[in-house]
């Protein structure tokens, strides 16, 4: 009975991790700044680095000769959808830095699926 509790404790601590990681957001450390200047230039930073992530890993995708080309399309089917809802849902740095955090975990799934080294 022990071992059966036991079991149910740590399943339900489990499920609890992981539904308080997927909340979390990657805008959420420059929350933790001390002041909003810190906050903004934060944002920013990691914004610029987020795009330049999505672009260099999108691109290292696109030249490797380990991706079929039917994978080529759908990436770049999935980037320009991305990138239109990109420009229309956003209207700030923190919206745009999350945007950019997910889009790059998106490709750098697909990136582990090919054996291919991310930014």
């Amino acid at each position: 009975m022990r071992k059966f509790l036991a079991a149910i404790a740590i399943l339900s601590l489990s499920t609890f991790a992981f539904q308080a990681q997927a909340q979390f957001r990657a805008s959420d450390i420059c929350k933790m700044k001390r002041s909003q200047y810190e906050r903004d230039q934060c944002l920013e930073y990691g914004l610029r680095g987020g795009m330049q992530r999505v672009k260099g890993n999108t691109q290292r995708l696109l030249d490797s000769s380990r991706v079929p080309e039917s994978e080529k399309a759908s990436i770049l089917k999935s980037h320009k959808k991305w990138a239109s809802k990109f420009e229309s849902k956003c209207s700030d740095n923190e919206c745009y830095y999350d945007m950019a955090s997910d889009r790059n975990n998106e490709i750098e799934k697909i990136m582990a699926k090919y054996n291919i080294a991310p930014m």
